[in-house]
Order: structure tokens, then C-alpha cells, then sequence
């Protein structure tokens, strides 16, 4: 597990980073991308980073241009996730509005078009579906539809941006419905993506999100659930080892 081991860390992270990169057309990055990775990366990681600069202007004019959202993109990473999270802008209808201004008062026009969304054919439609009902903030309403977008059976960018979205509000919660999802992921992408979003998430890294992440998890293997029970039980398991180690 990632908080167990550095190398996995390292590899979650340039991992992670590389998909960041791709997912929003960053190919402006993909130079200082290889070069990290070449550098700190394991193995693994560090032989793709090699392969790619093996002829990297042919793999640059290969992507596309950023997005044209992404208007600031060295920028987004000054705020927390959540913070960022809040700040995204979703287009409700023919105004724009930010996701943070989601209320508790009930379904709503706003919910009521996310989880309409939820059903859309596009998987990036579906996607910012679960981003925008993940940031609810009564996110227990909506937990039958972000628990359906987490085992999208046909795209697992659906899983993962629900996922991170959900991980982001850094609440039992959200932990609660990705771990209830990845209990029983039938297919073993969906599972390999949630649980790569749980172990690479950054925030847990921290000694105060490690211990915050570990009072979620005690919290959990007392849930109703039995399969949220067993899922908490597991990932507890090797941290609390961890912990121990470093702490004799």
C-alpha cells in the first residue's frame, strides 16, 4: 500500500500526475513530467519516462492543445482540493455557477440536473456529474447515484473522477460510498481504479490526514455495511503496522 511504501508513493504520484496531464491536454508539461520521472520514479515509471523521450516531439504534437478552460493551469494546485473542488465552475442551465454553492435545502434544480446528467451517454457528461454531486453537501442524498457513477461499466474516468471528487471532501462520507462501491466492483478495472484512488490520494500522505484517515477508517469498520466494514478493516490494517514501525 501507497503510506507503506515509498516507491509506491513516488510511482502514485508521477503516475498520477501523467493521467492529470492527459486528462486536461497539458502537453506543455509532459518535458518537466519526463524529467521528474526520470529522475525519482521507480523503475517501472522511469523506463516509460525514458521511452517517451526517446522521441518526445512526436509524442508532444501526438496530443492536443490544453483545454480551453484551462485558461490558468499552473495555478490550480494553491488551493486544497476541496477548495479547488468548490471553485469549478459547472454551467446550470444558461448561467454558470460554482460547484461550492450547492446546497442541503433538497434535490433542486441543481441536483435535480446533476443526477439527470448521471444518466447522459458521454462519459465526461457522467464524470462532471459525479464531481458536481460528490461536492453536495448533504452527498448521503445523492449516494445511490454516485455509488452507480463509481461502477461505470463503460468508462473508468467516470470512476475516477467521481472518486477523487468524493475523497476530496475529506469526510467520512465520502470515504463511506467509495469504499462501499469498491466492496463490490465487479469488474477488475473499476476496482484497480478505486482503490488507486484511495491509495494515491496526496492529503493522506500527511501525518494529519494519516491520522485523520485512520480515525475515518476506525469509524467505518463499525458501519452497517459488512462490505464497507471489510474494506475499512483492510486498508487499517497496514497503516496501523506502519505507524507502529515508525513510531518504535
Amino acid at each position: 500500500m501507497r503510506i507503506a511504501c515509498a516507491d509506491i508513493a513516488q510511482g502514485c504520484d508521477r503516475a498520477r500526475a501523467f493521467a492529470e496531464l492527459l486528462r486536461h491536454r497539458r502537453r506543455f508539461l509532459l518535458a518537466e513530467w519526463i524529467r521528474q520521472a526520470g529522475q525519482d520514479a521507480p523503475k517501472p515509471v522511469s523506463g516509460f519516462a525514458g521511452f517517451l523521450r526517446q522521441d518526445l516531439d512526436a509524442v508532444i504534437s501526438g496530443l492536443p492543445p490544453f483545454a480551453p478552460s484551462d485558461e490558468n493551469p499552473r495555478s490550480e494546485m494553491t488551493t486544497s482540493p476541496l477548495a479547488a473542488l468548490k471553485k469549478i465552475p459547472v454551467q446550470w442551465g444558461s448561467s454558470p455557477v460554482m460547484m461550492g454553492d450547492m446546497t442541503s435545502t433538497g434535490p433542486g434544480q441543481e441536483l435535480t440536473a446533476a443526477m439527470e446528467d448521471a444518466d447522459s451517454p458521454s462519459w465526461s457528461v457522467r464524470a462532471a456529474a459525479g464531481r458536481r454531486l460528490a461536492a453536495a453537501a448533504e452527498v448521503g442524498d445523492v449516494s445511490e447515484v454516485l455509488h452507480r457513477l463509481l461502477l461505470d461499466a463503460q468508462d473508468t474516468g467516470v470512476t475516477q473522477e467521481t472518486a477523487e471528487a468524493l475523497l476530496a471532501r475529506a469526510d467520512t462520507e465520502g470515504l463511506r460510498i467509495v469504499l462501499a462501491a469498491l466492496s463490490c466492483a465487479a469488474h477488475t478495472w473499476t476496482s484497480d481504479q478505486l482503490s488507486a484512488a484511495v491509495d494515491c490520494d496526496p492529503e493522506w500522505m500527511t501525518d494529519s490526514g494519516e491520522r485523520r484517515l485512520i480515525q475515518q477508517l476506525q469509524e467505518l469498520t463499525t458501519d452497517d455495511d459488512a462490505g464497507v466494514r471489510s474494506e475499512a478493516e483492510r486498508l487499517l490494517k497496514p497503516i496501523l503496522q506502519h505507524r507502529q514501525k515508525r513510531q518504535a
